[in-house]
Order: structure tokens, then C-alpha cells, then sequence
């Protein structure tokens, strides 16, 4: 978050010195500019900014497509926050399950709750999560079509069309939650399975379009 033009992402800590981000979160400052609050739960009283020393984005981000909207930043020293997990190689099968099956994944972030509306003061989240959109369904044409991408992208939200029935309310992130995690459990561990990227431009919850997240694996 870099002050005083303040632009408010998510981000996971994944180690004791790295944060994972989207890559149009962090590409848009200079990490001397960017303020990261690892642990921060309230926005009046986020805790001490941490200007991270090394950024790194995704080799193949593309800011056209959004595709591998991945980026990372080190913290110039450690911090005490727990990691979320990040997927093993032994967990991308089951990644891949769960996402073929509408698995229930959780999401949270500092994004509005409403579209157009203004940020929350408190980190916030979908309160029992929200399914997984299989693959093929979010690359078809009620959906994203060829604008999702398969090797970079995984879908989530409970919209109409996405075989839920009844359907549920149109639980989405929204403006403001990019770069925030999207987990899911697998073998007993919440695993980061991907960070809050892009959706439809008429708004958040929208039918039939669901949440786009930048996938994250073992590879």
C-alpha cells in the first residue's frame, strides 16, 4: 500500500521473509514505495509498515491477459506471522479434484462488500466459503470463454449456472481484494491455492461470473 495515493491489495505470507501477491498489485509501485502490514487486521490500526528490499513478478506475467498474476516481495526481516501453506507436489492432484468437484474454498480481504461501495475498516471474508468452478465450466462461453486461462487461472464463487441448486447468494470477492488468498483444504492443511486476480467488469457477484484467481501449484 503505498502512501499518500494509497491502491489497496491482499497478500499471504508464506515464509518468515516472503509475501505473495498479485503481480497488478505490485507492479505498480517501486518496492521502496510499497507499505506491507504482515498480520493486519484492522486498517486504522494496521501495525508497523514493512517496505519490503526485493520484488519479484511472475517472468511470465502478462498485464493484457492477467495471466500468472503472481508476484513476490521480501521483507527486509523477519516476521512472526504464521505462513499459510503453499502447495507440495504430492497436493496438485487433489488441488485438481477439488477444484473439479466445486470443493469449498475461503476467501478474505480488504476488497469492498458491495460493488461501488467503500472499503471496510476490518479484514473481511465470505463466511463458508465458496465453491470451486471446474475448469472447463469457467472457460465456457456463459462464462470467461478464452479469456480464462487454464495454466494460470482457477475460478470460485457461488453464481447461478455454476450447478449449485439452490443457488446460493452471489458470494464473490470484489475491488480491493486483489492479491488475497484463496485456500482449500487439503490432507488436514488449508493450502493457498490461489490469489484473488480479476472478474467481471459490470461488477462483483455478477450470474455467471465468478471470481478469477491466479492459480498457485507445486511447479
Amino acid at each position: 500500500e503505498p502512501p499518500p495515493a494509497q491502491y489497496l491489495c491482499g497478500g499471504s505470507v508464506v515464509s518468515s521473509r516472503w509475501i505473495i501477491t498479485a503481480a497488478h498489485c505490485a507492479e505498480i509501485a517501486q518496492p521502496s514505495e510499497i507499505r506491507t502490514f504482515p498480520g493486519a487486521y484492522d486498517r486504522a490500526n494496521p501495525g508497523v509498515a514493512v517496505v519490503p528490499d526485493v520484488r519479484r513478478i511472475h517472468p511470465a506475467w502478462d498485464d493484457t491477459t492477467t495471466a500468472w498474476d503472481l508476484a513476490l516481495l521480501r521483507l527486509p526481516v523477519a516476521t512472526s506471522v504464521p505462513p499459510v501453506a503453499l502447495p507440495a507436489p504430492s497436493d496438485d492432484a487433489a488441488l485438481a479434484s477439488a477444484i473439479s468437484v466445486g470443493d469449498t474454498a475461503y476467501v478474505a480481504g480488504w476488497g469492498e462488500t458491495n460493488t461501488g461501495a467503500s472499503a471496510p475498516g476490518f479484514l473481511q471474508h465470505v463466511g463458508g466459503g465458496l465453491p470451486f468452478v471446474p475448469d472447463a465450466q469457467c472457460g465456457s462461453g456463459p462464462f470467461y470463454g478464452s479469456n480464462f486461462q487454464l495454466a494460470s487461472m482457477v475460478c470460485a464463487g457461488n453464481a447461478p449456472g455454476t450447478g449449485v441448486s439452490p443457488a446460493p447468494p452471489n458470494n464473490d470477492t470484489c475491488s480491493g481484494d486483489s492479491g488475497g488468498p484463496l485456500v482449500t483444504d487439503i490432507a488436514l492443511r488449508r493450502v493457498l491455492a490461489g490469489l484473488t486476480s480479476w472478474g467481471d467488469i459490470s461488477g462483483c457477484g455478477v450470474d455467471n461470473k465468478p471470481g478469477v484467481y491466479a492459480r498457485v501449484t507445486a511447479a
